[in-house]
C-alpha cells in the first residue's frame, strides 16, 4: 500500500508568484523507514518549496502525530512522541498545505 492522497475541493490558490494545492493524507497498513516519497507532481505542483501542516483527523490529534516534511529527500515523516513511527497508521489521515510551483 501507500500513502493515500485526497485533494480538498478549493484548496488550491496562489501565495504571490507560488501555487498552494491542499490534501488530506491517509497512512497504510505499513509505514516505510524514513517516511513517505512525494513527487510534485503528486500534488500538482512542478516543486515542493515548502510543507505545512493543517490538522487532521480525531485518531491524528489525540494520538500526538506530527508530520514533517524532509525536503532534502522529499518525503512526509510521521512522527509522535518526537520518535519516527512504524507499522499500521491506516486510520490516521491529516491535512497539509503544499507551497511550490
Amino acid at each position: 500500500m501507500a500513502l493515500t492522497k485526497t485533494f480538498i475541493s478549493g484548496g488550491q490558490d496562489t501565495w504571490g508568484k507560488h501555487l498552494t494545492t491542499i490534501w488530506d493524507l491517509t497512512g497504510d497498513t505499513s509505514y516505510p523507514s524514513n517516511g513517505y516519497s512525494i513527487v510534485p507532481q503528486s500534488v500538482g505542483l512542478s516543486t515542493i518549496r515548502e510543507v505545512h501542516l493543517c490538522g487532521g483527523n480525531a485518531a491524528w490529534c489525540q494520538g500526538g502525530y506530527m508530520a514533517q516534511f524532509d525536503k532534502v529527500n522529499s518525503k512526509i515523516v510521521v512522527t509522535q512522541a518526537g520518535a519516527e513511527v512504524s507499522g499500521n497508521i491506516s486510520t490516521l489521515t491529516w491535512r497539509m498545505r503544499f507551497v511550490g510551483d
